[in-house]
């Protein structure tokens, strides 16, 4: 017996063929023998999303470091040679037979030998060969040997040499004999030398070794092996090793024998059991294989070796497969599933070998495919052939693993062959490529006849070599010999499975390719997912994941496109929501994406963003996840358990943490299962204070004392210690990682600082930590093993260390940290007077860290920061609320804002890719859709500027409120700066908040981008700046805005300064606002041209457009001009601006209409503030001028006074709806019937929306009650609010008007109001005014008399109702709204009861009815000229002296009295209040009068009737008759224009349905102007605005019926439509006449013409308009469901099915058009769910008109064939 202190020397025997063969998996994450810059180039926290292995460095045993007492040398030889690099050798001989001794000199007890043979070898080897051909010399392979004797021998006969040379280069000995060598002749070689015994990390022979405290095993010299004779094989296989060795076999299926095998350990029962997960895995694997192959292994047994330390993970000799011990030691109570299965599938991998590479061999290292493809494919298949159950399990996780892993890598690599002579390349192309692609094939060919030409291929080249083509060869012959069950369409049926109609390519993953959807069916794949139930497979989730991001990855890395983070993050949510997905291989596709996301997030002020997308995952997972403890055989649950749960514990999922503190509360570490320690030990160090650490400290220390070979557990422990939070126990953690990670003999342990990570707090007390260690020489060059690190050969403690401290600093404000710590470090280093090299190579190392591991993360997180945050703010956080209703603290008031805006957007101007549709901020506090990067507070009261430290930053997502905590408390007065810098989000088309729009310039038609803004509504000002966002926050802006030079900058208030920075970049500084609210704040940025004026007062204005535009803002101009002189001669009061500008935008919020009224910059969109003479229509020109108008209106209205709250919005909006028409009637002289008209249909559109209970609301609600279902800026805030003031006038006087107001605005300028302080300037003047009383006689309280018309829903009906007798009458008022009204609310208002002839004295109506009055001789009205906001309803006997009156004099009513009749009586008849035949007589007067209020409120009334009677065929002949009587009378007017707008929009109104209805003279004038129109204008390059005589407003019905009669024009009509659609760049701006010449096309009675055209926009050639064209101008009503029912299926697959249907049954109500669409035939094709609820919609139209005529059809009915003939 005797001591063997620190090793025991095993020996090992392998030819191998090259440095890196038969690594499979390389498992190793050290590289100790790397030069530092190496390792921190491959530190791939910055590199691609796609690629990305994040996963945390595992704790390794020091398995490359020399023995430590030098004996022998395991240093790599420099003459140590890759065999298969070197030429081919002759194929002139056979080599039959080699005879092998070895005797090895190596330290072993009882073995003596000179010491000058250490290390070395003698050896004899004896070759038979025989000749194929004449030769005067052979040539051997010879590495490292000195030979003592060589011999040749033939016919045994030693035959005399001439010679022996050794060929350096080649490393070969070349024999040459007297008498050369001849054809088909065996010789015999015999040689006997000596060779170098290598290290572990060569080849060759080799030692390795393992440590043990003692060695007492007997000291018996040598023993002499014999092993029997192999069968032919290479000689790489060849192997033999010597040992203590300890084993387990069993006994295959087949009677083979299988052995395990490991060095003796401790020699205790516990590490031969250690075997027994190897062995019985290994018998497992090798009998399905062998069942599958149909091959008998030919050898009696098969051996598995577990070495200690070894270069590669494992060797396929034939029959002694060596491997790294962590292959093959597995305890169930101490290694994880993970290990588990990596150990089953390396073996698993090298058990394949033995067939594929050891059976059958590669003709050459160019077919390495045939060994590395196969073993790669087995390894997992084989998984699924050991037990069917979890073959699919096996097949996601080759996706996983092998396919998703080799795209990733698969970028510039080479081919799976390689035909050329430069030897072997073994990589992951060879394998998992290679495996990939037999996969493919399996697919292609089907699983049997695969299986078929794998067993044809065995059989048909055993024992001996193959090259591909003799591979492929026989899956060709099997193909060629069978029906192929895959055929082309099985192939699509497989791997293109339809969902919902719709294709996912590469279903199963079978292809090796990745998949990219467009952007439609992105969305329809989202869709289909959601609604997942398992039948979508998880390798095809995993295949939609990995290729998202892949693709995500190389077009921002690769192509250098803007950031699509979005996509990806879509995919994650739609897959990994859904139970079906919850799966090993799902979450390890997604687990590197999550940690990358998780670093850019979890250091910013957004983190809680992001927890709204992963949360919801995690608990997903968490609670389909299995339990804690579960079926350790299902390879999912195992493995998903060990790699989720720590994840459920540092999100604080569910119950995760408590159930984990429990495990350890109540448990001993040994019981527990290895696969939940990690979330154990997490959650036990989460909240600890000292007692757990002190435990887990401890277990770790003993773990890496004692543990050797087997304590995998201490990467677990060391990842437990690292979810530490507290700052004190942290420290004590880092110390403890770096005491031993400098003396660790036995495990590497610097990469335990890499699992702090993810832990933000760490991140901290490291760089604290870090700087303490630098005041101490000792503890630097100790714990940051200084000495070591600096020689620049490995990894070292200090790179591990700043890798966990900065995993999460990917900001500017981490920069400037990384900056502070590193001068602060250098600095102490100096003050310890320590050498100057290690200062300089101190300063080199962080230099180095910061340029190459920092500010690439840096850059990373600026390019895809932006847009993974935008997605997450659209998708988490309301977009915006109209309005927002939480309220700040008014503890604070703002005085002023310091604003600088830098947007990005496309233009001249160059920035980085991350920062598209963004923008930088700074602002000296609401916050929505912002990324927060710095804050900072001051005090700067009484000239002191001292900063006041923040506590902590709460982001109030749902309600953007941005909360600071202050370590200290605000006094009452003080003046606070907060400072904050963060960047933001410009939506990529119109909207609300902060916005582009695109415009075409006229002078290139270049596409050209606009910034601007709009805060009234939506994400608010709060999106572009952190403000106090509310009305009532009024304060002094001070803007400064950069953007590109060759744009304008638009603002607020005028310019103060502009400046050109260079670079393309230019800077605008804007003198400062008035005090005004931030809803007011605008800023817009583009190519800008504009027309300028002054007013009265000399305010600059200016109206501006894009470029090429500017022309058509003429009356936009005039109507902002105007305005602005009358308010302010009216109302005395001056616009305190110096400017006001008009900016007309292309498409503004969402359409090219709409407008708002910024202070000094009103936005809109060109089709309400432009006007365009040669296309534009009057109701267009007039919607200009008064959209213009009251925007600038709200200068007073809403900018310089605004309201308090947004439920007094109506101060706003109710005036500027109000004026424009007093404006309009002073500064249009001849106009006033259309003014008068204007107010009319504002009252009928108020009255409209509040005759529905659905609709209904008051015009001022509490502030409780504003929010989604409150619609803020809805009519009762316009025209219902200007109505009501417009009945305040009337009753308070012109002129007392217009004093309150003055007194209004003076009152309240630069500040704000309440609905009271109106009305109380109302009351003052009306008190004073002795003309002017109340319902009681006194003077008027406005307050009582108006609240209940703001205050109540729906209006007042006035009944005038007569008595029995006749002699009196009384009045009667109720709410129009009779059902669904709030409950205990009293609906009563105080109506002033204007008559016509009038009262003495003006009555009131305050209680619901009134007394009695006498009955007037003849006729009186009720509210005449609409005064009063009510409908007024009349018995027969107060109606029928109106009605005779009419008849016989209707002069004597004013139009809009008329106008009211109709449209009272209208309504009621509706609501069956009275009869249809009283609206009937009453519209008689019609023919005799042109007025535009009357006919307005018939031609909706037609409009309705017309498409209602269209298939009621006797009732619509007489309906047609009885609208044409009406109209003849007036037929001069068609499709003449006089300049008077009311003139004008009657006519058109006349002229449409004149045409429409047959009118013959109407017809007579379409034709002739129509042929006039296309002799002027086919040829035209200009458009047809100029070369149509007709008017703009009668062109519609000038193409339609003008093209209806003259057919043979329809050529050119194609061709202007065809120039419209090639021209859409500027002509889209003006489509009036582009959407009449596409119409016109509809009104052909061709059907087979339409038809073609309906094709073409079903194509998307034309205009998807064309679809309702139809349906309008279709007197068959069929045209559109022939062409539905002909076309079916490629309409129900496109993308128009909803609006195709929505206008196919247009006016159908009989029961045979109601039974084609309940039993449609849909020829066998599947609606989707939003197709369905289109078609249900329309036959929900048709039972809607069935069930309006069924109430009213009869009484009009009887009318008409009373009264029509």
């Amino acid at each position: 017996m005797g001591i063997f202190k620190n090793y025991l020397v095993l020996l090992v025997f392998l030819v191998q063929i090259c440095d890196c063969y038969g690594e499979y998996p390389k498992k190793r994450l050290i590289k100790r023998n790397t030069r530092v810059e190496d390792a921190i180039s491959q530190y791939d926290r910055v590199t691609r999303f796609g690629v990305k292995n994040l996963n945390e460095e595992v704790i390794t045993v020091l398995k490359n470091q020399d023995i430590d007492n030098g004996t022998l040398s395991n240093k790599r030889r420099e003459n140590f040679e890759n065999l298969a690099v070197k030429p081919r050798l002759p194929k002139n001989l056979v080599a039959e037979q080699y005879w092998i001794t070895v005797q090895p000199y190596v330290p072993a007890p009882g073995v003596t030998f000179p010491n000058s043979k250490l290390q070395y070898f003698d050896a004899y080897t004896k070759i038979r060969f025989t000749m194929l051909q004449d030769a005067p010399s052979v040539s051997v392979d010879s590495l490292n040997t000195t030979f003592s004797s060589l011999t040749l021998n033939y016919n045994n006969t030693r035959q005399q040499l001439i010679s022996t040379k050794y060929d350096n280069t080649n490393k070969r000995l070349e024999i040459t004999p007297v008498i050369f060598f001849k054809a088909n002749q065996t010789y015999e070689l015999e040689f006997n030398y000596t060779g170098w015994i290598n290290g572990y990390l060569d080849h060759g022979l080799f030692f390795t070794y393992w440590l043990n405290n003692s060695w007492d095993r007997p000291t018996n010299g040598y023993t002499k092996a014999t092993f029997q004779t192999t069968p032919v094989m290479s000689t790489y296989q060849v192997a033999f090793a010597t040992g203590d060795f300890i084993n387990k076999t069993a006994t295959a299926k087949d009677g083979t024998r299988i052995g395990v095998w490991a060095w003796r350990g401790d020699g205790s029962t516990d590490w031969v059991n250690r075997l027994s997960v190897a062995i019985n895995t290994a018998v497992s694997c090798y009998d399905a294989l062998s069942d599958y192959l149909g091959y008998k292994y030919p050898l009696p047994k098969l051996d598995h070796v577990a070495l200690p330390y070894t270069y590669y993970y494992a060797m396929e000799q034939w029959g002694l497969i060596f491997y790294d011990s962590d292959a093959i030691l597995f305890h169930n109570q101490e290694d994880t599933s993970t290990e588990r299965m990596d150990g089953i599938q390396t073996r698993c991998h090298q058990i394949a070998h033995q067939w594929f590479g050891d059976l059958v061999t590669n003709e050459w290292w160019s077919d390495i495919m045939l060994h590395e493809s196969l073993a790669n494919y087995f390894q997992v298949y084989s998984l699924g052939l050991v037990n069917n159950s979890q073959s699919d399990f096996a097949d996601s996780l080759y996706v996983i693993q092998n396919q998703e892993r080799m795209l990733q890598l698969d970028i510039n690599t080479t081919p799976v062959i390689i035909n050329n002579t430069d030897g072997p390349v073994l990589s992951d192309v060879v394998t998992r490529k290679g495996g990939s692609l037999l996969r493919t094939l399996s697919f292609v060919m089907g699983k049997d006849d695969f299986q078929q030409s794998i067993q044809q291929y065995l059989q048909t080249y055993n024992y001996s070599n193959a090259d591909h083509f003799q591979f492929f060869d026989q899956f060709t012959a099997v193909s060629n010999g069978t029906q192929c069950p895959n055929s082309l369409t099985n192939i699509k049926k497989d791997a293109v499975q339809t969902y919902d109609q719709f294709d996912i390519y590469n279903s199963g993953a079978p292809t090796y390719a990745r998949v990219l959807y467009e952007e439609a069916a992105h969305k329809k794949i989202r869709s289909i997912l959601q609604k997942d139930n398992g039948t979508i497979s998880i390798s095809t989730k995993i295949r939609l994941i990995s290729d998202e991001w892949a693709t995500i990855d190389r077009d921002m890395v690769d192509l250098g496109l803007p950031p699509q983070l979005h996509r990806g993050l879509q995919i994650l949510q739609a897959i990994l929501t859904s139970n079906s997905s919850v799966h090993e291989n799902t979450f390890r596709a997604v687990q590197n994406v999550i940690d990358s996301l998780l670093e850019l997030s979890l250091d910013r002020h957004e983190l809680d963003l992001w927890l709204r997308f992963i949360k919801p995952i995690l608990i997903n997972f968490y609670n389909n996840l299995g339990g804690w403890n579960g079926n350790n055989d299902d390879w999912n649950t195992a493995l998903l358990r060990s790699r989720f749960l720590h994840y459920a514990v540092r999100f604080d999922i569910g119950d995760a943490r408590q159930v984990a503190l429990q495990f350890w509360n109540n448990r001993t570490v040994n019981e527990l299962n290895p696969d939940i320690r990690r979330a154990v030990y997490c959650a036990a160090m989460w909240d600890d204070n000292g007692p757990v650490y002190n435990n887990l400290s401890a277990m770790y220390l003993q773990a890496e004392s004692t543990g050797y070979y087997t304590a995998r557990e201490i990467t677990s422990i060391a990842q437990g210690l690292a979810c530490a939070q507290n700052p004190t126990i942290i420290a004590q953690v880092l110390q403890l990682f770096g005491d031993e990670a400098d003396f660790s003999e036995r495990y590497n342990l610097y990469s335990a600082h890499t699992y702090f990570s993810y832990n933000l707090i760490a991140s901290d007390v490291m760089a604290d930590f870090l700087i303490a260690a630098s005041n101490s020489s000792s503890n630097w060059l100790t714990f940051l093993d200084g000495y070591f690190c600096y020689d620049f050969t490995s990894y070292c403690n200090i790179y591990y260390y700043l890798q966990g401290m900065t995993r999460l600093w990917y900001t500017d404000r981490r920069l400037e940290h990384f900056r502070r710590v590193n001068a602060t470090v250098v600095q102490n280093l100096r003050n310890l007077n320590l050498p100057t090299v290690f200062i300089t190579e101190a300063i080199y190392y962080f230099d180095y860290y910061y340029n190459n591991v920092l500010l690439p993360a840096n850059k990373r997180g600026a390019i895809t920061y932006a847009d993974m945050t935008r997605w997450l703010y659209d998708e988490y956080v309301p977009h915006g609320y109209t309005p927002w209703t939480a309220q700040l603290n008014h503890t604070f008031d703002p005085v002023q804002y310091n604003v600088f805006i830098r947007p990005y957007f496309p233009s001249s101007y160059n920035y980085s890719i991350g920062k598209n549709f963004t923008y930088d901020a700074e602002v000296s506090l609401n916050s929505h859709r912002q990324i927060i990067h710095n804050i900072r507070i001051f005090n700067v009261s009484q000239n002191v500027n001292t900063e006041i430290p923040l506590s902590s930053v709460v982001r109030d997502y749902d309600n953007a409120i941005l909360i600071l905590n202050l370590n200290q408390t605000i006094q009452a007065g003080w003046s606070i700066n907060i400072s904050i810098f963060y960047s933001g989000f410009i939506d990529k088309g119109p909207g609300r908040g902060t916005f582009l729009n695109w415009d075409y310039l006229e002078y290139s038609k270049q596409q050209s981008w606009i910034f601007a803004t709009t805060f009234e509504g939506g994400p608010s000002a709060r999106s572009l700046v952190p403000s106090y966002d509310e009305p009532s926050k009024k304060a002094i802006w001070y803007v400064k805005v950069q953007y590109p030079a060759d744009m304008v900058a638009l603002s607020n208030s005028l310019e103060e300064s502009v400046v050109h920075l260079g670079n393309g970049l230019a800077e605008t500084t804007f003198k400062p606002t008035p005090k005004m609210s931030s809803y007011l704040l605008a800023i817009s940025i583009g190519d800008f041209a504009a027309l300028r004026g002054v007013t009265n007062d000399n305010k600059l204005v200016r109206l501006w457009t894009w470029t090429g535009m500017q022309n058509n803002g003429v009356v936009g101009l005039k109507a902002t001009i105007d305005t602005i002189n009358y308010l302010t001669s009216t109302l005395n009061v001056s616009m305190p601006l110096e400017k006001i500008d008009v900016l007309a935008l292309p498409q503004f919020i969402g359409s090219g209409g709409g407008a708002m009224e910024n202070w000094g910059l009103i936005i809109g969109g060109y089709l309400t503030t432009l006007w365009n003479p040669d296309y534009s229509t009057t109701a267009q020109l007039t919607t200009s001028y008064d959209v213009t108008s009251h925007e600038t209106v709200h200068q007073w209205f809403g900018d310089l006074v605004s309201p308090s709250w947004w439920n007094y919005i109506f101060l706003n909006e109710g005036f500027a709806t109000y004026w424009p028409k007093h404006i309009m009637d002073v500064n249009y002289q001849g106009q006033n019937e259309y003014v008068q008209y204007s107010r009319f249909l504002d009252q009928e559109r108020a009255f409209r929306f509040d005759e529905s209970v659905s609709s209904s609301v008051p015009i001022i609600v509490q502030p409780s009650q504003l929010g989604s279902n409150y619609p803020l800026f809805g009519i009762q805030s316009y025209e219902k609010a200007s109505s009501i003031i417009h009945m305040i006038e009337q009753t308070i006087h012109r002129q007392n008007f217009n004093t309150a107001l003055n007194n209004y605005l003076l009152a309240h300028e630069q500040n704000t109001a309440v609905d009271t302080d109106l009305f109380e300037q109302f009351t003052q003047v009306a008190q004073a005014d002795p003309n002017i009383y109340d319902w009681n006689g006194n003077p008027l309280n406005v307050t009582k008399y108006v609240q209940p018309f703001f205050y109540l829903a729906t209006f007042p009906i006035i009944k005038v109702i007569s008595s029995n007798d006749g002699i009196t009458y009384y009045y009667q008022q109720d709410p129009f709204v009779q059902n669904g009204l709030e409950n205990n609310t009293v609906y009563l208002w105080n109506i002033p009861l204007w008559r016509e002839p009038p009262h003495r004295f003006l009555p009131w109506l305050t209680s619901q009815n009134s007394m009695n009055h006498d009955f007037p001789k003849g006729w009186f009205v009720v509210n005449p000229y609409r005064r009063a906001y009510a409908r007024v309803w009349y018995d027969d006997n107060t109606w029928n002296p109106i009605q005779n009156q009419i008849q016989t004099n209707l002069s004597v009513f004013d139009p809009i009295t008329r106008a009211s009749f109709v449209a009272d009586t209208y309504t009621l008849a509706n609501r069956q209040l009275v009869s249809w035949g009283r609206f009937l007589n009453l519209i008689k007067y019609a023919g005799s009068v042109t007025e535009i209020a009357t006919w307005e409120i018939l031609n909706h009334v037609f409009d309705e009737w017309l498409i209602s009677f269209k298939f009621q065929t006797s009732d619509y002949a007489k309906l047609q008759t009885l609208i044409l009587n009406l109209l003849n009378s007036n037929s001069q007017m068609f499709f003449n224009n006089n300049g008077n707008w009311a003139h004008d929009l009657t006519a058109v109104i006349f002229t449409r349905l004149s045409c429409y209805l047959g009118s013959a003279k109407c017809l007579g004038l379409a034709a002739p102007s129509f042929h006039q129109f296309i002799g002027g204008c086919r040829n035209s390059a200009y458009g047809t605005g100029r070369c149509n005589t007709i008017p703009p407003d009668h062109r519609l019905i000038q193409f339609c019926f003008g093209l209806r009669q003259t057919p043979d024009s329809t050529s050119d009509v194609e061709n202007l439509v065809q120039w419209y659609i090639n021209n859409a760049i500027l002509a889209d701006y003006w489509r009036n006449d582009a959407v009449a010449l596409l119409n016109s096309l509809a009104c052909l009675t061709n059907d087979t013409q339409v038809e073609r055209y309906l094709t073409y926009a079903l194509n998307n050639q034309y205009p998807v308009e064309f679809f309702q064209s139809v349906a309008d101008f279709d007197p068959s009503g069929n045209r559109l469901l022939n062409y539905f029912t002909q076309n079916l299926q490629a309409i129900v697959y496109s993308q128009h099915f909803n609006r195709i249907v929505s206008a196919l049954a247009l006016g159908w109500s009989t029961d045979a058009q109601l039974n084609s669409l309940q039993n449609f035939n849909w020829q066998g094709l599947t609606l989707t769910s939003d197709q369905s609820n289109a078609w249900n919609n329309t036959i929900n139209g048709v039972l809607t008109t069935r069930s309006w005529l069924a109430q009213n059809q009869p009484s009009i009915s009887a009318w008409l064939n009373a009264n029509v003939s």
